[in-house]
Formats: C-alpha cells, sequence, structure tokens
C-alpha cells in the first residue's frame, strides 16, 4: 500500500514526492529521540507500581501479624510513601506522553506546509502545471 501510494507519488509529481520521502524520515527521527527519552519514566512508573502491588500482597498475606504487632501506623505510612511515589512517576510519564500528540500534530501539520508551499512556489516556477 506504502510502495503504492509512493510510486503514484513519483509518477504525478517527482520533486514533491521526493521532497515527501525525503521529510518523512526526518519526522520519524524526530519522534523516535522523543519516545527514547518519554521510556525511562515508564520504566520508573512501572517499578514504583510493582513496588506498590508487592507492599499490598505482602500485607494482605500478613495482615494478622501486623494487627498483632499494631504495626498498622508504620504500614500505613509506607504505604503512602509508595503510593505518593508511584504518583509522583506516573504524573511525570504520563505528562511527557500527552506532549507527543501536539508534537505529532505540528509535524504533521509542517510536512503539509512544506510541501503545499514547495508545490505553489513549483507551479509559479513552471516546474509542472495544472491541468
Amino acid at each position: 500500500m506504502i510502495l503504492a501510494m509512493m510510486i503514484t507519488m513519483l509518477l504525478i509529481n517527482p520533486i514533491l514526492a521526493l521532497i515527501a520521502i525525503i521529510l518523512i524520515p526526518i519526522f520519524m527521527f524526530i519522534n523516535i529521540n522523543i519516545m527514547k527519552k518519554v521510556k525511562p519514566f515508564f520504566g520508573k512508573q512501572q517499578k514504583s507500581l510493582g513496588d506498590v502491588n508487592g507492599f499490598i500482597e505482602e500485607n494482605v498475606s500478613g495482615l494478622k501479624i501486623i494487627s498483632l504487632f499494631k504495626m498498622k501506623e508504620k504500614s500505613l505510612a509506607e504505604f503512602n510513601k509508595l503510593n505518593s511515589e508511584l504518583t509522583r512517576n506516573s504524573i511525570v510519564a504520563q505528562s511527557t506522553t500527552n506532549i507527543l500528540m501536539p508534537i505529532n500534530i505540528f509535524m504533521n501539520n509542517m510536512s503539509f506546509v512544506i510541501l503545499a508551499a514547495l508545490g505553489i512556489y513549483g507551479l509559479f516556477q513552471g516546474w509542472f502545471s495544472v491541468n
């Protein structure tokens, strides 16, 4: 499908097709680099989630021991600490991810603007004509 679109673009207007083919890898490179920077935040979020889940599992299985030794306050304080860390890591991961969508939309719009501007310029320069 993509190959067919590229062949069609090359047949219709090779200059604009080559510009589009050049722009796609550039924007993909930018996007991949942004995603590489976001990935560690999700690792921290998953580690924090695992810590909270492990803590909950241990406390549920050791509920009688916690009650017996009156460790409820200490256990609750530790849970709150782990939960705060999870919340902080989740907010950072989700916030940085939420930046990606506007960047992708901007890059798509910029590629359209660049191609449209070059198409108009090429039309006035006589590179091709509208029939």
